[in-house]
């Protein structure tokens, strides 16, 4: 794999980090707000992969085994006191989720997987996380992150766990 694309979805955002051979190469975040439920998934996953080839061309040609996408599957937490809010929200984030997998395997013909937060990060706080990829990234990398999106932190860390590089 020459390039992996890392991604932390929301309901109506994605945040997404580029990895070339291994190294970060960019970072963003895409959202949209004044739009149906309906369309929001759609556009999303389409300004996307705009903002995506904008910030690096070279990550949106059809690459078979070159290009793998990794994307953080929403997981429903069970039990007293674990939920972060209604379920069913997640709902709208797995639709994003499933827009964004079909447009890279489809349309550019990408490998892709997706990860539970639990598997990449457990039950880290997102402080923990963010100093975590801090003390991991080379100085060059981590002026490539905007520190203060906890999304794009999540999307970087997302991609060095795929590549080994983060515990």
């Amino acid at each position: 794999m020459k390039y992996l694309v890392s991604i932390d979805p929301g309901a109506a955002s994605v945040a997404w980090a580029v990895f070339a051979e291994g190294r970060l190469q960019v970072s963003g975040y895409t959202g949209v707000q004044e739009t149906s439920d309906a369309a929001r998934p759609y556009l999303v996953t389409d300004f996307f992969f705009q903002d995506l080839r904008k910030a690096f061309p070279d990550a949106c040609r059809h690459g078979g085994d070159d290009y793998h996408l990794i994307i953080e599957r929403p997981q429903v937490y069970t039990g007293a006191g674990k939920s972060k809010g209604d379920p069913n929200d997640l709902i709208s984030v797995a639709l994003v989720v499933g827009a964004v997998l079909f447009e890279s395997c489809a349309v550019y013909g990408w490998g892709s997987q997706t990860v539970l937060p639990a598997r990449w990060k457990g039950s880290v706080p997102k402080r923990i996380t963010k100093a975590r990829l801090q003390k991991e990234l080379a100085p060059e990398e981590a002026e490539k992150v905007r520190w203060s999106n906890h999304d794009i932190v999540d999307a970087v860390a997302i991609g060095c766990w795929k590549l080994g590089r983060y515990r």
